[in-house]
Parts: structure tokens; sequence; C-alpha cells
């Protein structure tokens, strides 16, 4: 996770977000509720598949930040 004075955030994912994958990405995201960034920009270029446990993190995220 890179950040630039909490005006944007990248995370960058890696590999397939299945139900394992989405518990591991919500740790990873949970910081970032209540972090005031001004935009969180998610890259999956690097992602094979995204299951639905995976898809409703990150529709969480887009609705906490």
């Amino acid at each position: 996770m890179q950040t630039d004075k909490l005006q944007e955030i990248t995370i960058v994912i890696e590999g397939d977000i299945d139900e394992a994958g989405a518990e591991r990405l919500a740790r990873q995201i949970e910081p970032l509720a209540g972090s005031g960034a001004a935009r969180v920009i998610v890259d999956c270029r690097q992602v094979g598949h995204i299951g639905s446990a995976g898809m409703g993190q990150l529709l969480l995220l887009y609705k906490t930040v």
C-alpha cells in the first residue's frame, strides 16, 4: 500500500480473491475506512479471479471510504 499525504491510496491486489483471499483483503482494507483519503485506487491487474466474497469486500471499501 502506498500513501501520498492521505490524498491518494493505492492497493495492489494479486492472485485469486476467493473466500480465503477475501478475508486477507478485508484485513488489508479495514484501516482505510477512517483514513480520510480523498481517493482509493484498487489495482486488480494481477488478479485472476474475484469471487463474490472478494466483490463484497471491494463494495464495502467503496461504501466506507
